[in-house]
């Protein structure tokens, strides 16, 4: 052990000693503002955060959860880690239903009030639709994102074509 980690001492503290006194922190959104809140045996403190703003960004980069609600639904956010990149998805459990139904949101650069309405608002739609008709979107989905793929392909081996006929 080398001499400058001698003399520190740790201070570990369980984890029910910890959420006792400072107590947990839940983070939703309410008209434009991201309300956090920590309760504690030491008290209950709100702080409220514009989205969008700088301080919104850095809570983001700190955070891996906060909820939206609504009269219908109630979406849980979560952030993900895909390779070296961390994206948001959003949850919603119908019970209803009982299944989970998740969209991807995006990356933290571009989450904003109006993304994250939108995916909530294809959530609450998702929740109305049976396990098949959700299914036959997603495959539409897909085929048109592989055919909007295709074309591009096409276009480019023109364009690729056309430039090797000039030269």
């Amino acid at each position: 052990m080398s001499k400058q980690h001698q003399n520190k001492t740790e201070i570990i503290i369980p984890a029910w000693i910890w959420l006792f006194l400072f107590g947990e922190e839940r983070a939703w959104i309410e008209g434009e503002y991201l309300i956090i809140e920590t309760r504690g045996f030491i008290g209950r403190h709100r702080r409220y955060v514009e989205i969008c703003s700088l301080d919104w960004y850095e809570w983001l980069l700190d955070s891996d959860t906060f909820s939206f609600y609504t009269d219908n639904t109630r979406c849980v956010f979560y952030k993900e880690r895909r390779e070296t990149r961390y994206y948001w998805y959003a949850y919603n459990w119908q019970a209803h239903n009982k299944r989970v139904e998740r969209v991807y949101v995006g990356k933290l650069e571009t989450l904003s009030l109006k993304e994250i309405t939108q995916k909530v608002m294809l959530l609450e739609e998702m929740a109305l639709l049976t396990r098949e008709e959700i299914t036959r979107r997603r495959q539409n989905s897909k085929r048109q994102i592989t055919q909007r793929k295709q074309r591009l392909a096409r276009a480019l081996a023109r364009r690729s074509r056309a430039n090797q006929s000039v030269t």
